[in-house]
């Protein structure tokens, strides 16, 4: 897969852009710029930034598509900007890695499905809100998405009707949808058993009217079986001949906000012991 990819350097900060060729905005569109990034570093994070503008150089453009971001050792992740155009231009977007001097540690950002695409019409649905994701109860594997139609258009004019709101999972995959939506109505859908991964999930919505689609709105949620969460209010008492080991009974939401069951938690303490080089654990104890 070809991909944009930041360099590093154990001496110096990064200083680099990736410029794209000039692009065309009509007048009276919202334009949707989007991309996928994706990281490998593991100890420190590498940072980049997105502007758009109109000269050759980047060191001119003011218009932030996403502010400076720190990368990790993570998975690919959509980054999706709205851009309200209300002249006639050309356009250039800039990728900028700034990594400070010092962190660059064998880390990388890739960067791919780099896509601007054909604009929104003002008359179209702005986007819904409140939207919600509630997964499946002890961690099924299905989740509910609500959220409120939206009562105006793109430009900010009254919206008397809605053709239909179409709910997405993954960028692509139909989950459901309501036809002819009352502007202003409360709405769910379900996305039913067996249908969203293990993991998170990310839920997009969109209305549409006589004008076409309007904006998205997104959300991601974990689903199913999490991960306990930390120990909470861990406590080491002295009882004299003894220590005493004290914590809170996790409780069902995980480290990811999904589900787990406190009585198949179990425990391991362990003894640190200081040394020159650092602490190692002596001895294990399962709970």
């Amino acid at each position: 897969r070809q991909c944009l990819s930041t360099s590093y350097s154990d001496s110096k900060g990064s200083d680099d852009y990736i410029i794209t060729p000039p692009m065309h905005l009509s007048a009276n569109k919202v334009y949707t710029f989007s991309y996928r990034m994706s990281g490998d570093g593991e100890s420190w994070p590498e940072r980049m930034n997105v502007t758009m503008g109109s000269e050759p150089s980047p060191y001119d453009y003011s218009y932030v598509i996403m502010p400076d971001q720190e990368v990790f050792n993570q998975k690919s992740k959509l980054v999706r900007a709205y851009i309200n155009n209300v002249e006639d231009r050309n356009v250039r977007f800039a990728f900028h890695h700034d990594t400070p001097a010092g962190r660059n540690f064998y880390g990388r950002i890739y960067v791919y499905s780099v896509r601007l695409e054909s604009g929104i019409d003002y008359n179209a649905p702005d986007s819904v809100t409140s939207l919600t994701v509630k997964p499946g109860d002890k961690g099924q594997l299905s989740a509910m998405v609500s959220f409120k139609a939206p009562t105006q258009k793109i430009s900010q004019s009254p919206l008397t009707s809605i053709h239909e709101i179409r709910v997405y999972r993954s960028d692509s995959i139909l989950v459901g949808k309501v036809e002819n939506p009352v502007p202003g109505a409360v709405l769910c859908v379900e996305d039913e058993l067996g249908g969203p991964k293990l993991g998170k999930n990310v839920y997009s919505v969109v209305a549409t009217n006589e004008a076409g689609d309007g904006l998205i709105n997104e959300c991601e949620r974990f689903i199913g079986v999490d991960i306990p969460n930390y120990p909470q209010n861990a406590k080491l008492i002295d009882e004299g001949d003894h220590y005493l080991a004290r914590w809170d009974k996790p409780t069902e939401e995980g480290l990811n906000r999904g589900y787990v069951n406190p009585d198949s938690v179990y425990f391991t303490i362990s003894q640190v012991v200081d040394s020159p080089v650092g602490g190692y654990a002596e001895g294990n104890w399962l709970v």
